[in-house]
C-alpha cells in the first residue's frame, strides 16, 4: 500500500514547522537578563555614602544601614557581639569588602576588608592600596607613627580616618583603612 500524496505533504509541513519553531528567528535580538544597579559605597571619615544616603555615625540605625550596605554589596556574610571592645560592647556587620560596627542599635565605625570583591574608597580615592603621599595630599592632616599595630595613620579633621601603612615613607601603601568606633586589637 502506497502512502497517500496529502498525508505526505501534511507529515512534510508539519515537519518543517516543528524545526521552523525550534530554530527561532534569526532577525530577533537576543536579550541578556539584567543585572540591577547597585548603590555605591563611599567611605568618609564620619560616615558612609551608599548611594544617595548618608549613614552618619551616632544618627544612623543600624537597621537603616544594614538595609542599604545590603543594597550595595549584598548580605551580610556574618553577624558578631564585640564584648571587649574598649569603647563598649559593639556589634559588627560582616559584608563581602566591609565591616560596619554598631552600639546601641546605631552606625558608629567602619572598617575595609582589604581582600573584599569591591574597592571601596573615599571620594577622594583613597582605599587599600593608596600611597601614603596620596593620603596626605588628600586630606591637610595626617599624622603616621609606629604603633602597637604597625605603622598607622591618623587623617582628617579630628583625626577621624585611620589605618596602616606598609611602612612611613610616601611610597608607603594603605593596608588597613577604618573610621570610628570599631574593635580593633591594640
Amino acid at each position: 500500500m502506497r502512502p497517500k500524496p496529502l498525508l505526505v505533504v501534511l507529515l512534510a509541513l508539519v515537519l518543517v514547522a516543528a524545526v521552523a519553531a525550534c530554530g527561532g528567528d534569526d532577525d530577533e535580538e537576543e536579550t541578556t537578563p539584567s543585572v540591577p544597579e547597585t548603590a555605591t559605597v563611599v567611605l568618609e571619615p564620619s560616615a558612609l555614602r551608599v548611594g544617595d544616603d548618608e549613614l552618619v555615625f551616632g544618627e544612623a540605625s543600624e537597621d537603616d544601614a544594614v538595609d542599604a550596605l545590603a543594597e550595595a554589596l549584598g548580605d551580610a556574610e556574618s553577624e558578631e557581639e564585640l564584648t571587649e571592645c574598649g569603647e563598649g560592647p559593639l556589634r559588627s556587620v560582616t559584608f563581602s569588602s566591609l565591616v560596619a560596627y554598631f552600639q546601641d542599635d546605631v552606625l558608629t565605625g567602619w572598617r575595609v576588608l582589604e581582600d573584599g570583591p569591591a574597592t571601596l574608597t573615599t571620594a577622594d580615592g583613597i582605599g587599600i592600596g593608596s600611597t601614603r603621599a596620596e593620603v596626605e595630599e588628600a586630606f591637610p592632616e595626617v599624622t603616621v607613627e609606629e604603633s602597637s599595630l604597625g605603622t598607622e595613620f591618623y587623617a582628617g579633621e579630628g583625626a577621624s580616618l585611620s589605618g596602616l601603612l606598609t611602612d612611613d615613607t610616601a611610597d608607603g601603601r594603605v593596608d588597613e583603612i577604618w573610621s570610628g568606633t570599631t574593635c580593633i586589637a591594640r
